[in-house]
Order: structure tokens, then C-alpha cells, then sequence
């Protein structure tokens, strides 16, 4: 961790249902996601217009919100930045026809880059 500036997170778990996971957007950090084993799809989408449904919290820089957006296959051979105050993202999501293995076993690197210092 560089004095909180750039720090990195492993989550793991299964992808879930689009009803299950929600769209978020941060005020301070850039998000770099990466999946290292799996696949999911990760939506991404404006922060402008967006309609906020759960209030920024400012400990943990992040927002709920309803946005129109395009989701995209999130895998090995790919890797996504979502930009604070630009883009909304929903990570997580099990896509239609996409294998109970490859939804169950999603492991992914998350970096954290706070751009505003």
C-alpha cells in the first residue's frame, strides 16, 4: 500500500444473477479489474445522468446507482479501468449461457489507484 494511494484486493466467489449484484461508481478511486481464473461479465456505464439509489459513502469512496450500460465478457485475456466520477460499473454477473464452473470459480485482482492527490 503506498500510504493509501494504490492498493490491491483478491476477491473470489461465484458470479451472480444481474438482480443480485448492483451498479457502482467511486468519487477518489480508479478501479483496474482483472480476472485471474473464471469469467464473469462486468458492466460499464456513465455516471452522468446516473440516478444514485444508495448514498456515497465516503469511508469506503462508493455509490450505488441505476445506469444504462453494456456488459462485456470479463476474463483472462482482458482487464477493465473504471474511472471515478465518469463511469459506473457492475462486476460480478453471471452472463446467459455461461458455464456453472467458469461462473462458480471467479477469482480477481482489484487495483485501487486514488487520482485526486
Amino acid at each position: 500500500m503506498d500510504s493509501g494511494k494504490v492498493y490491491a484486493l483478491i476477491t473470489g466467489g461465484a458470479a451472480k444473477d444481474p438482480s443480485e449484484t448492483r451498479w457502482e461508481g467511486h468519487r477518489h478511486y480508479a478501479d483496474i479489474h482483472y480476472v485471474i481464473s473464471g469469467k464473469e461479465k462486468i458492466g460499464r456505464g456513465s455516471l452522468k445522468g446516473a440516478r444514485p439509489v444508495v448514498e456515497y459513502d465516503p469511508v469506503k469512496d462508493i455509490a450505488f446507482y441505476k445506469v444504462a450500460g453494456t456488459f462485456y465478457d470479463a476474463d483472462t485475456t482482458n482487464y477493465f479501468v473504471f474511472f471515478p466520477g465518469l463511469d459506473a460499473h457492475q462486476p460480478g454477473v453471471k452472463g446467459a449461457g455461461m458455464s456453472e464452473a467458469a461462473a462458480q470459480g471467479v477469482k480477481k485482482l482489484v487495483i485501487k489507484v486514488r487520482t485526486d492527490d
